[in-house]
């Protein structure tokens, strides 16, 4: 009787330590990894809630029936994580661009502080059957500051709404995507975007603006304003008759600009950002200083009822000709070490982040051996159970 009461009792514990460590013990869903290493000396200054752009082509993440991991139709089993064990640590991520057959992407992953002074790490994970719904998060990869981020689509989709939290629908008049600096970009030449009276009513005060721009005609890249003298509203950002680019601002009865230092560069891809910060605005080119100035008029500008467009002014017959990109508005002046940072990204992306080599994390290998555990703990239990009522039966 004491040896059948010791062998319940045995069983009972093997059971009890399996659902603790069921309850306990999380296991990653994905078959594998590579971290994403960002080369700090790429960040002038550590960057709070920064996103990270992670573009290339990259065989393992083409989908299985082309040869790589990725098992979703839709290429949703590929996420980033700060934890290698590709469970934990879950981030925020947009995604533009999966391509199936060559692994081609572009992924924009907020970074809760991005450093100036050691490498950044996390994960980039993929190869999940469980998963088969889209894990991205756009509205909450793009801090509320940003106002407006325009990817333009994966070069051969255009897309011309806004990513970022406040999902601004842009019509298309005329707009084709093409190749861009990052991805896809729009092939802008009579032809605009109208976003309607948005986006700029909440960029009275502080701002950025910056856009990959390459163009044969720089004319009219964006446009808030009524037209006519002195009244842009709150901006108006065209070309001017020298050949370089020039911002206005308005407060609806003045108007003061801003010009670049030189002409605009054409038929290259040039990085700009404008930038005001209480009086004092800025352009730069390229990810450094190009001009400055202080700003004479009131600060908080007019916001009038006209259309936001790009591409385009209001009213009037100019256009910009040539390709735009990864344009974005910021209701905050982002520092100096923002922009470079962005612009190091951007650039140049296999010299902002290395990857690491690809490692098997067991994803459904785990899973199978934690339930081969299991069976073999069951299979323990069921031999002593029958055994005990062998021996019981045997007492009767």
């Amino acid at each position: 009787m004491n040896k059948i009461l010791k062998k319940i009792g045995y069983g009972l514990a093997v059971l009890g330590l399996v659902l603790t460590m069921g309850g306990t013990q999380a296991f990653a869903a994905f078959g594998y990894y590579r971290s994403i290493t960002v080369d700090y000396t790429k960040v002038p200054s550590t960057q709070t809630d920064f996103p990270v752009g992670i573009i290339g082509t990259y065989t393992e993440l083409k989908a299985t029936g082309s040869g790589g991991r990725v098992i979703d139709a839709q290429g949703d089993d590929i996420g980033f994580y700060t934890n290698s064990d590709c469970a934990t640590g879950k981030m925020k991520w947009e995604k533009v661009q999966w391509t199936s057959t060559t692994g081609a992407v572009e992924y924009w992953v907020k970074v809760a502080s991005l450093s100036g002074s050691v490498n950044t790490v996390f994960y980039m994970c993929y190869g999940d059957s469980g998963v088969t719904t889209d894990q991205s998060d756009s509205a909450n990869t793009w801090d509320t500051n940003f106002r407006g981020v325009l990817h333009f689509g994966d070069g051969t989709t255009i897309n011309t709404n806004d990513t970022s939290s406040y999902a601004l629908t842009g019509t298309n008049n005329g707009v084709t995507a093409t190749a861009g600096q990052v991805g896809g970009a729009g092939d802008f030449a009579s032809d605009y975007i109208n976003f309607g009276d948005n986006m700029a009513s909440s960029m009275t005060g502080d701002f950025t603006l910056s856009y990959w721009g390459n163009a044969t005609n720089w004319t009219q890249v964006f446009s808030k304003s009524p037209g006519g003298t002195g009244i842009a509203k709150p901006f108006d950002g065209y070309i001017f008759y020298t050949g370089q680019q020039r911002l206005w601002v308005g407060d609806g009865t003045l108007s003061e600009s801003l010009i670049e230092s030189a002409a605009a560069p054409t038929s290259t891809w040039t990085y700009y950002t404008w930038k005001l910060s209480g009086t004092s605005w800025t352009v730069r080119k390229n990810g450094a200083a190009d001009n400055s100035g202080t700003l004479t008029i009131a600060t908080t500008r007019a916001d009038g009822t006209e259309n936001l467009l790009i591409g385009h002014n209001n009213p009037g017959s100019e256009y910009f000709a040539g390709r735009l990109d990864e344009m974005r508005a910021s209701s905050v002046a982002r520092s100096n070490d923002w922009d470079t940072a962005a612009y190091n990204n951007q650039s140049s992306p296999s010299t902002f982040y290395s990857v690491g080599t690809e490692t098997a994390i067991g994803g459904g290998s785990a899973i199978k051996t934690w339930n081969a555990i299991v069976n073999a703990v069951v299979k323990v239990w069921n031999g002593i159970t029958r055994a005990s009522v062998k021996s019981w039966n045997g007492l009767q």
